[in-house]
Order: structure tokens, then sequence, then C-alpha cells
């Protein structure tokens, strides 16, 4: 099961297509109607008679079972059933048909081939390695409501595009599109940023990757410019929900099928498309947050360690006591991580001397971490200056 919008994109065809391309499948397309040519006389509206031909879909009546039979010319030509048809040819053991639900027009007749095609076949006694097997790609409405409630579950699995898309699918989109941007702090930031904030919408990913220059004081009208106003929104609390299953929750079925609500890492994402940021702006710091967070907390931990020996060695035996004096060893024994905190406050108070540089490094990466772990952003003023900050420091 897809949603609407990944048909309308086309990336539903795609996938479709990329499966149907396997040696052990057939796809099933639907008839075309020859082309129609509509006179002034007929329609009686006194416009000129096209002429191009009109592209129609699959014609009333056209079932997709029908249409197989003819494809493979399985069918005994004594009006039988065309799905019992399909379970005996000889043409599709060990087979895949692939069905496109949109192209079709008859939701009943789909439905039909997916419930009782597999039916048939067991019924046969048809070993599992030589059954023909259907897969139907469909969206909600191009299936009958009922249609999973009859479904064997041992012969029928449904599959819906729901958490589909991973963290490392985003991050690829976005580092193939910004590759030629630099490897400075702020583009560490961005990346993650970008990637935290698209989740599993790539297209949005790729259009942020692409237009927004990394400075927090342009990412809200670059979000905006990117995703537009689509008049739908839902309340940031949509994205607590609850959500341990394989499939969209009932109450965000409709924007699943617009592309507004998806499963990624674990979480229901609610995509800003409708998240009326501009109303809400602190959905959009919190996800500036956390994709700043991935960014900052690894090269802040990096720093700190490197931090930590020029302390240990200017420090005296009585500091490190004052700074664990629960612990009753010495740090420098490897067995104890000095914190920023400590470490600052020893510099503050002169009992441990550190190079300017050093000094300023180490007050502003303890500034960092604790705004962090407070949930607030860094300005671009506080990125810029802890990137100039470790550029100068040699440690």
């Amino acid at each position: 099961m897809v949603p609407d919008e990944m048909v309308a994109r086309g990336v539903a065809d795609e996938l479709l297509n990329e499966l149907a391309a396997r040696p052990d499948t057939i796809r099933s397309l639907p008839r075309t109607g020859a082309p129609v040519r509509v006179s002034a006389g007929d329609d009686g509206w006194g416009e000129p008679d096209l002429e191009e031909p009109i592209q129609l879909g699959a014609l009333a009546g056209d079932s997709v079972a029908d249409r197989l039979v003819e494809q493979i010319s399985c069918g005994s030509g004594d009006h039988r059933d065309p799905i019992v048809d399909l379970a005996e040819a000889a043409e599709l053991r060990g087979r895949v048909i692939v069905v496109s639900g949109w192209e079709e027009n008859q939701p009943h007749e789909v439905g039909a081939l997916l419930a009782r095609l597999p039916a048939l076949v067991k019924e046969r006694g048809i070993a599992p390695a030589d059954r023909p097997r259907v897969l139907i790609a469909a969206r909600e409405g191009d299936l009958p409501e009922t249609v999973f409630d009859g479904l064997d579950s041992f012969t029928t699995k449904v599959h819906w595009w729901w958490g589909a898309v991973r963290r490392l699918d985003t991050a690829f989109v976005v580092t193939s599109v910004r590759r030629g941007y630099g490897a400075g702090l702020r583009e560490l930031a961005a990346t993650e940023v970008i990637t935290e904030i698209a989740g599993p919408d790539l297209v949005l990913a790729q259009a942020l990757a692409t237009g927004w220059n990394g400075l927090r004081a342009t990412l809200l009208d670059a979000v905006m410019d990117s995703v537009g106003d689509t008049g739908c929104y839902l309340p940031s609390s949509a994205g607590s929900l609850r959500q341990s299953g394989n499939r969209p929750p009932r109450q965000l079925r409709e924007p699943w099928s617009r592309g507004l609500a998806d499963l990624w890492e674990g979480r229901v994402r609610i995509s800003p498309v409708a998240a009326e940021l501009r109303r809400q702006p602190n959905v959009l710091d919190e996800m500036v947050w956390r994709g700043q967070h991935r960014a900052f907390t690894p090269l802040v931990d990096d720093h700190r360690g490197r931090l930590e020996k020029a302390f240990l060695a200017r420090a005296s035996k009585s500091v490190l006591a004052e700074l664990n004096p629960d612990r009753g060893q010495d740090p420098r024994a490897g067995r104890v991580v000095l914190e920023l905190g400590g470490m600052a406050w020893a510099v503050a108070t002169n009992r441990v001397r550190l190079p300017h540089a050093a000094r300023k490094l180490l007050f502003n990466l303890r500034d960092t971490r604790n705004a962090l772990a407070h949930l607030r952003p860094l300005s671009d003023e506080e990125i810029d200056t802890l990137a100039q900050l470790l550029v100068e420091t040699e440690i």
C-alpha cells in the first residue's frame, strides 16, 4: 500500500517498474482505447476535432484477470472464471504477477484477484515454489474497503509504505547534493539539520540541500519556500502518537496518503508542510536542536578528551581531588573522566592555568554542551565562534 502522493510524483511507478523488470515477473498492463476523435457535429459544442489520440485507462467491464488470461493465452475459451484459468496456467508457475492498482478502474476485480488467486493455487496442491503469486501495488482507494478482512495471512501479506525511508537514505540525498559545500562546522551542522527537518521526505531533503545556505536566520524561509502551503495542518502533538505497528494509524491515514505523515527512525513524523511552522517556531527549533546535537556532540566529546590531557598535565593532585571528592582516585590513572564544567571551574578560579586559546575553547565547549543539554539550538554567531576557536586552538 502506497500513499497517493507517491503515485502522483511517479515514484511508485518507478519502483514498480523495477520490480516488474525481474525475469520471473509478468506485468499486467491495462488495455487502452483506440484513438478517439470528437467532431463538432457529434458533440454539439462547436469545438474543433481532436487531432491527437486520447489515451484511455482500462475499459469498463475489462477486468485485470481477463486481460492477464488474454496476455498469456491461457484461457479455455469457454467463458470460465479467469482467476481459475490463472491459477491453473502452466505459464504462470513460479512467476509473480505485478499489478498497478492505480491503473485499474474496477477495485472489486483487483480485490478479487488478490483474495482468490492465492486460495485457488493452494487448493490445487501446487508446491509453494511453483505457485503463481500476485504483487498488487495500490492506494487505499484502489481496493475495496473490506478487501483485507478476508485475506489468508498464511498466503497473503500486506505491506504499507510506512517507515520505509531511514535516516541513512535521507542523509545520502543531502550529502550527495552538498558534496561541494565544504567540510566546515557550519556545513556539518547544516547536513544534520536538513536531514532532521526533512525526515522521510526525500523531495524536501533535496530541495533544502540545494537551496539553504546553512544559516539559522534563513532556515524558516528556506523550508517554507521548499514545501509551499497545502492548507492542511496537523497539530505537532500528532507526532507523539504511539506507533508500534507496520501501518499508519487510522488517525493519520489521510495525511499519510498526502505524504504529510510517515514513520521515521521509530517516530511518527509530521511533515513541515503540515506543521504550520510560522505559527509554531518551536517545532522548527526542536528539529534544529536535534540536528545540531547529532553534529556537535561527537565533536565536543573529542575536544573534551584533548583538553583533559592538557588539563591533567598542569593540575595538582589536590585540584584533582577537589574535582573528584568521592572517587579517591587519581584521574591520571585513566579511571575518571573530567567533565567540561569541572575543568572550566578549576581554570576560572586559577587552580589550573591553560594557554589562552585552550582556555577560551574550554569555556566555549562548556557553554555549547550546556546549551544542547538544555534543548537550546546554537545561534549562527555561536557556531561561528566555536568554529573559529577550533581553528585557532592547538591541543
